[in-house]
């Protein structure tokens, strides 16, 4: 059900606000979901972490919960604008 509820939220705010690239990649960081380009993600994941990220790092459970953690005001700041 959480997994499903997800999709559906990315796919409102994609169709409502043809996000950008950025908000693709705060939405992937964030649920985990990819919806965009991975290398658009994992440089947002730099960007965050402050520092590399290796993609084998991307499953210690650990370091995505600190990521998951610090995309999270990003994530709560996208804007759903109709047209």
């Amino acid at each position: 059900m959480y997994y499903y509820f997800r999709l559906s939220v990315t796919k409102i705010l994609w169709k409502v606000n043809k996000m950008t690239k950025q908000e693709a990649a705060i939405i992937s960081t964030y649920t985990g979901i990819l919806i965009g380009e991975f290398s658009d993600m994992h440089e947002y994941i730099e960007k965050i972490m402050n520092r590399p990220v290796f993609t084998h790092e991307l499953g210690d459970h650990k370091i995505v919960k600190e990521i998951k953690q610090k995309s999270k005001q990003d994530f709560i700041n996208i804007l759903i604008k109709e047209k």
